[in-house]
């Protein structure tokens, strides 16, 4: 199994990964609100990410799960396809 960290605009956009990933055997899967007091993180994110049509009204989310290592490919297309950003 391998831990990954991924990282969103919206609480929505996390959920919907996380409904992929349940089908994908995948465990331990948590969403939870970027933690404020992690700014590095929150100024990379914010090259990353597109600008925010809400303005930063909505806090980022981090979803944190152990995949198989063979689905790992998959998994980082399914972030990516869901405007997420995957930490290597």
């Amino acid at each position: 199994m391998k831990r990954i960290h991924a990282y969103f605009q919206n609480e929505d956009q996390a959920e919907g990964v996380r409904a992929k990933l349940q089908a994908l055997r995948a465990d331990n899967i948590l969403v939870e609100e970027m933690p404020d007091d992690n700014h590095e993180m929150i100024g990379i994110l914010k090259s990353v990410f597109s600008p925010r049509e809400d303005g930063d009204k909505y806090p980022m989310q981090v979803l944190t799960a152990d995949i198989a290592e063979e689905d790992y490919d998959r998994v980082v297309a399914i972030v990516h396809d869901n405007h997420g950003h995957i930490e290597k």
